[in-house]
């Protein structure tokens, strides 16, 4: 085969095993961000979780400033190593919220939440790049008033691109699946169950200290929801589309070994809707039993816009010495209208939510590099407005967040880690007694045998957020995470 035609060879091949592979939770996705968990898919690193949870002045394969982990360009994996590599992660959060109200009575809120994820990555640096990635995400939630809810499913695909000039060309497609069991006393809550299919292409290249990525996400998903009562006599089926849209732009410029900074800019939009289908429910007695008397009638319509925007730098003034700044701002508008007759997923909704973040961090490194240590300072601000009532009520939120963490050497291939979270958490910055103090505390270790063919880690946090006030509480909330990672070069 000539030399010329084999890229594009390459990338028919690609192209044929991605379209064999054919899932992007959507249900569980939503569920969890109603929850405020994000799910990342990302290895993530259980290092950086075990000393305080420094996310940005302690270098890491995680958290590298390039267009591959910053950027969020699938390209740029091709860039990233030589080598075959193989990963293996778990992430599971428990957090426990005891609520007051104003006569003391305690609601209690449990969430549990876990990801579990392997990928594994065969690149030729300069050249191209294959890889296949399965996920499987866990979300429970349970109440004092005895709703429980459990929602969970497999994400995986295959990606892979090809370099052609100073331009490499990505592509990935990813199917998802995922369930809901569900235990309440409303009779007709809705049981979600959904499948869906996710397409990514980019585009990544350089010029000079510049590299520059352009990537664009296609998400087919469709919801089946099933509200019915434990005989299964009333029953009423539901249908949501939710088709999205993202696009990421990333630049990386690094003019120096000291110097190093970027810019991130991304969007996505959702358009989606859903009907239901009812066979039979006491809210129709002219249907009294079971017939084939039908009818279909939309229950909302959504629209939701975000944007965010960001940036980040690097300084190392020394060798032993890395400074570090990020900052980005994100703002989510979201419309939900409602049908008259029937209730869907989601209620009538209309708020403006812009989200302000930003840190910044010093680490250390003896020149030995067996011991590091780092520490960071992070501020958010979270506001949210109702645009739907006359009044258009604004809830204003803020977090200070001072994070610290050491790494030592024992040993060659032995480092035990560790760090210290403090908090202070404003629910709403306008009202009393909304003030929470918080301590977390992290542990970790990991092993690395020399010659670095594999690594292993683990990290356990745990955080207690108590009232900063005397009287009735407005919450207490304890948080434990257990992180595990794992890394092989094949």
């Amino acid at each position: 085969m000539s030399r010329h035609l084999r890229p594009a060879a390459f990338s028919l091949v690609l192209l044929g095993i991605i379209a064999v592979h054919v899932v992007y939770a959507q249900a569980l996705d939503w569920l969890a961000s109603e929850q405020g968990i994000s799910i990342t898919h990302n290895p993530g690193s259980s290092r950086l979780d075990a000393m305080g949870g420094l996310s940005i002045c302690v270098p890491d394969e995680s958290n590298k400033l390039d267009l591959y982990w910053y950027g969020d360009n699938l390209s740029a994996l091709l860039w990233e190593s030589d080598t075959r590599q193989w990963s293996i992660w778990n992430r599971t959060l428990t957090q426990v919220n005891d609520r007051y109200d104003a006569q003391a009575v305690r609601q209690r809120t449990r969430l549990d939440f876990s990801e579990y994820g392997g990928r594994m990555a065969w690149r030729q640096k300069g050249r191209r790049f294959l890889g296949t990635d399965y996920n499987y995400d866990v979300l429970g939630r349970n109440t004092s008033a005895f709703d429980d809810s459990k929602v969970r499913g497999p994400w995986y695909g295959v990606f892979g691109g090809q370099k052609i000039g100073r331009v490499v060309l990505g592509a990935g497609l990813h199917l998802s699946g995922d369930n809901q069991d569900l235990t309440t006393g409303d009779v007709f809550a809705i049981r979600h169950y959904s499948s869906g299919l996710r397409f990514v292409g980019s585009l990544a290249g350089y010029a000079g200290p510049i590299h520059f990525g352009l990537q664009t996400e296609r998400q087919a998903n469709n919801i089946s929801g099933v509200s019915r009562d434990e005989s299964r006599f009333h029953e009423d089926k539901y249908t949501w589309s939710r088709p999205i849209e993202k696009y990421v732009g990333s630049a990386i410029w690094n003019p120096s070994e000291a110097l190093r900074g970027s810019f991130r800019a991304r969007s996505e939009r959702i358009d989606g809707g859903q009907d239901v289908r009812v066979s039979w429910s006491d809210r129709m007695p002219q249907n009294p039993g079971r017939t084939n008397f039908i009818l279909r009638v939309g229950t909302f319509s959504e629209r939701v816009r975000s944007y965010e925007t960001g940036t980040r730098w690097e300084l190392r003034p020394f060798e032993s010495i890395l400074l570090a700044a990020e900052g980005d701002y994100g703002r989510v508008d979201t419309r939900v209208d409602e049908g008259y007759n029937y209730k869907g997923s989601r209620r009538a909704q209309d708020t403006k939510e812009r989200i302000l973040r930003g840190g910044s961090g010093l680490s250390y490194e003896t020149s030995s590099r067996r011991f590091r240590v780092g520490a960071e300072g992070w501020y958010r601000r979270y506001s949210n407005e109702d645009i739907m009532t006359d009044d258009h009520p604004k809830i204003v939120a803020r977090t200070l967040e001072v994070r610290t963490g050491a790494e030592y050497f024992v040993r060659d291939d032995l480092a035990l880690r560790g760090g210290y979270v403090r908090s202070a958490d404003d629910e709403n910055v306008d009202l009393p007694r909304s003030l929470g103090i918080g301590d977390g505390f992290t542990v970790g270790a990991g092993f690395l045998p020399r010659g670095g063919l594999y690594r292993l880690d683990a990290a356990v946090r745990w955080e207690k957020v108590l009232p900063n006030y005397d009287g009735n509480p407005r919450s207490e909330a304890r948080r434990t995470l257990v992180s595990l990672g794992a890394r092989f070069l094949l």
